[in-house]
């Protein structure tokens, strides 16, 4: 029996279409999750063309490494479909013809009012030593080969027929190996704080950490998840060391932690207003409704988010959120006196305990020598008065729209979780 703790696998995608970028292979990270919510570690994901030498290269290698190897794709009907044969010759096999597979395949196709042609037929036949894996939702059968104590999966590449066959019959037989592995994932969520600096804070934890637990770092702009792991037998030992840990972490990183594992800024600071019966508005230039959109994304954000103004124009600053013209002559739309006004002004507008606003240079043009491509300002304004925050982002126009608005919704979120202590 394979010790479940030290199960490894691969898992190789087979199509010429996935190497030409013709189709973007979700298959091979849908699988990796399932592995690892089963407690099996991937140890590499492999794309292979439609080539005999390849297919047999490849398979053959990953399955003297590993305990598991998921193969997908390769099992239509046609010339370029060649892994069933591929897989006889490795396992010193020959196809037979498998009556149930036959009658799937009558009973599929007589569903979409189409007969069985000789290319259909040669689905029903497997290798004589393989388990098949039955599929009732396309007309490829998957296949389960059994040596030496290794497991080998061939599936489809059609994703919704790879994934019944990988939740009804894979992970039920990778779990037969050991059922008693606990593994667990907490992901805590940061901005603002780069993965460097982070390092280099949680240095003292991460050499301490227990050898059951892992952590790793997973940086997106602005972002960075911490990733704790944790594989134990205990189910009661897993979650006391994996709450250990986060513990450790969240009091060095403090306010830079917004959230965990599904959370999202919007999510969080939509909590922090409807517990407190908050309600929040935006004056938005460059990012063009993008935070309103992010705010009202969230199931009952009508319970606290009133409404936004669009204020692209400086006309629309002037007579919607009375943004003094003066100002506007002096110091330009893009400056934090402006800023300061559209916050304070929506907020009066519509009558809410915040208002937030944006005014920046998104690009890619527009830039100045003073004021370049990426400077963005934000604003906060409340009844105690209005804060402000220069951003310097980059070139790219969508991701300086995005950044902005995660600006924004964490300025938001600090500053309630301050005034709310």
């Amino acid at each position: 029996m394979v010790d479940f703790w030290k199960m490894k696998a691969d898992i190789i995608s087979i199509g010429d279409e996935l190497l030409i970028g013709q189709t973007v292979n979700t298959n091979a990270s849908w699988i990796a999750k399932a592995l690892d919510d089963a407690g099996v570690e991937v140890g590499k994901i492999i794309t292979i063309g439609d080539d005999v030498k390849e297919i047999r290269k490849s398979v053959k290698k990953s399955f003297k490494k590993n305990d598991l190897v998921l193969v997908t794709g390769g099992l239509g009907p046609t010339h370029d479909d060649i892994t069933k044969d591929v897989l006889c010759k490795l396992f010193d096999d020959r196809l037979v013809f498998d009556q149930q597979v036959y009658e799937d395949v009558c009973e599929l196709l007589k569903k979409f009012g189409r007969t069985v042609s000789d290319l259909n037929k040669t689905q029903a036949m497997v290798p004589s030593k393989c388990r098949v894996i039955r599929n009732d939702r396309g007309t490829a059968p998957g296949m389960i080969f059994t040596a030496g104590g290794k497991i080998l999966v061939s599936m489809p590449g059609v994703p919704f027929e790879m994934k019944n066959m990988v939740t009804s019959a894979v992970i039920p037989k990778v779990l037969e190996q050991n059922l008693t592995i606990k593994k667990m994932h907490r992901h805590i969520k940061t901005f603002g704080i780069a993965e460097a600096d982070l390092s280099e804070k949680l240095k003292p934890v991460i050499e301490k950490l227990p050898s059951s637990v892992k952590m790793a770092f997973l940086p997106s702009p602005g972002h960075v998840k911490i990733r704790l792991s944790v594989r134990n037998r205990d189910l009661d030992l897993a979650v006391k060391l994996l709450s250990t840990e986060e513990k450790k972490v969240v009091d060095i990183i403090g306010s830079g932690v917004y959230g965990f594992d599904d959370d999202s800024l919007e999510v969080i600071a939509g909590k922090l207003l409807t517990e407190n019966n908050l309600t929040v508005s935006t004056a938005e230039s460059c990012t063009g409704g993008f935070l309103a959109s992010r705010i009202s994304s969230v199931p009952g954000a009508s319970n606290y988010f009133k409404g936004s103004v669009i204020a692209y124009s400086n006309e629309v600053k002037q007579d919607l959120l009375k943004v003094s013209q003066d100002d506007l002559e002096q110091y330009g739309a893009v400056s934090d006196e402006v800023v300061c006004q559209m916050a304070r002004g929506v907020r009066e507008l519509l009558h809410t305990d915040y208002g937030l606003a944006t005014s920046g240079i998104a690009g890619p043009e527009g830039g100045t020598e003073d004021k370049p491509v990426g400077t963005i300002w934000i604003a906060l304004a409340n009844a105690s008065g209005v804060k402000s925050l220069k951003l310097r982002l980059g070139f790219n126009r969508a991701l300086n729209i995005s950044l902005t608005t995660d600006h924004v919704l964490n300025f938001l979120r600090k500053e309630l979780t301050i005034s709310l202590d």
